[in-house]
């Protein structure tokens, strides 16, 4: 049975079991739940009950609308699980908004991974968030201070203080040291977040990776060749990288594929056009983002000498502070060597393992700070077929549980395991960006060799590059671009 409450001054509401698998919310008095917002449709949302559980779908056109605070635009359909928040702007001067959130789904097998995503904040004058276990609201992540942020009551309004950390608290993505808080007000710690709501707290954020969206991304260098001018090296790259996908950015040698994902990271930001992280400005909020980042450069830097442990728990001492004990990253290492599969590895010096178990603890080194999204330069570069498709294999697994991977490669032969592929032509020009089945049909050829040499040409690239502007995903993107990021 599902229950969706609404919380307005209206109160709550409930529906859904079995015997009523469909139910509408929106204007109209005639449907199952009435919001009497301002910006939704008559019929905004329907919920619906099939074999596999219930799921949402936005039926409406107008109103800004969000689940789990990334944009839920026309005819998308999500799965509802235990937890999910669905907000709708209701008022453009104020930004009010209304959420709902579904409280409970009870079917036969159903596990819920949050146990509580509402958090009301009557009962104590003072609450705290951390990773200590007497903390309030506690915080599973490395990055997270033991007492990380205090909220407080002075008996009018409740303020959120931030306890010194390292990592910092942020409210509507500016870091605070102490605030008062105002219904609507999102709250940022380390691996969660929150929507401050009537005296509680909701939980605003997906478990999964981060969702990118490029648009018009540019970079332009000096030309070394001639002073005084400049060269672009990506040129009005528009994309989206879906959270928890797996995307491969490839493309001949000089084709911008390193430039472009060092502008998507920060590495190396792009002069024109913007990036969004979860729909907030990349380059205006970079810092709220590093501790969720991670880089897997193509060169392993590793600890040779030193046993595979010791070498994780020394990287993992040096990157996780935050009064953090050696029992805590003790067990982070172990969760992270069995997530790479090294188990049985422990106490081997890094120097006696295999090209594609170095490579394993490569990516490992950066899993220990848990980040959302994970780049990776040529992982697989000088690997044998056998490696390159268990790393291959490993990183596709990796998304499965929730991260967002993006990878730079040559190698094709096993490019079919990536959710998407970034196929870059001569200057930067993003020239097609779908699934790996589709790309043979899209340029007209049987193999690989045929693109890459197609993509040389100055005029062909520029050929595919309009064809992909006139793609219907393209197009329908920079509609949704339009709309989200005016």
């Amino acid at each position: 049975m599902l229950y969706l409450k609404i919380i307005d001054k209206s109160g709550y509401s409930f529906f859904g079991s079995e015997d009523r698998k469909e139910c509408i919310f929106g204007r109209k008095r005639t449907c199952d739940i009435v919001g009497k917002l301002k910006n939704i449709s008559q019929e905004q949302l329907r919920f619906k009950l099939d074999g596999k559980g219930w799921t949402v779908e936005n039926i409406g056109a107008e109103g800004d609308v969000f689940f789990n605070n990334r944009v839920f635009r026309a005819k998308m359909i999500k799965k509802l699980s235990p937890g999910d928040v669905i907000a709708f702007k209701d008022n453009v001067e104020t930004d009010d908004f209304v959420i709902l959130e579904v409280v409970r789904e009870i079917k036969t097998g159903a596990k819920s991974n949050d146990k509580r995503r509402t958090i009301s904040l009557v009962n104590k004058n003072e609450f705290f968030i951390g990773r200590d276990i007497n903390c309030d609201i506690l915080l599973d992540n490395p990055q997270a201070a033991r007492k990380h942020a205090r909220i407080f009551f002075d008996g009018e309004n409740h303020f959120l203080e931030d306890l010194k950390t390292e990592s910092g608290t942020l409210v509507n993505n500016k870091k605070i040291k102490k605030t008062i808080l105002h219904n609507g007000d999102r709250i940022e710690v380390p691996s969660a977040a929150y929507v401050y709501l009537d005296k509680k707290l909701l939980s605003s954020k997906s478990q999964t990776g981060i969702q990118v969206d490029l648009l018009d991304v540019s970079k332009d260098v000096p030309d070394r060749a001639n002073r005084g001018k400049m060269v672009r090296l990506v040129d009005k790259v528009s994309m989206r990288i879906d959270p928890a996908t797996f995307v491969g950015v490839v493309g001949g040698s000089g084709a911008g594929k390193s430039t472009l994902v060092d502008c998507i990271n920060g590495r190396r930001p792009g002069t024109g056009g913007k990036i969004y992280y979860d729909t907030n400005d990349f380059y205006q909020n970079m810092y709220c983002y590093q501790s969720v980042i991670g880089y897997v450069p193509q060169r392993d830097i590793l600890h040779e000498n030193l046993p595979l442990f010791d070498s994780l728990r020394y990287t993992a001492s040096m990157r996780i502070k935050n009064g953090i004990t050696k029992k805590e990253i003790d067990e982070i290492v172990r969760k992270v060597i069995k997530e790479v599969k090294l188990e049985g590895k422990e106490h081997l010096k890094i120097c006696m393992l295999s090209g594609g178990q170095k490579k394993r603890v490569s990516i490992a080194m950066e899993l220990l700070s848990n980040p959302k999204i994970i780049f990776l330069d040529e992982p697989t570069s000088g690997l044998s077929p056998d490696l390159d498709y268990e790393i291959m294999s490993l990183l596709k697994e990796l998304s499965k549980k929730g991260r967002t991977i993006v990878i730079i490669t040559h190698s094709m032969e096993n490019i079919s395991l990536c959710d998407k592929i970034a196929f870059l032509g001569r200057g930067g020009r993003l020239c097609f960006y779908d699934t790996p089945d589709k790309i043979f049909n899209y340029f007209k050829t049987h193999d690989y060799f045929r693109i890459f040499y197609k993509l040389t040409d100055e005029q062909t690239t520029l050929q595919y590059a309009e064809k992909y502007r006139n793609t219907d995903y393209c197009r329908d993107l920079t509609e949704e671009f339009k709309q989200i990021y005016k």
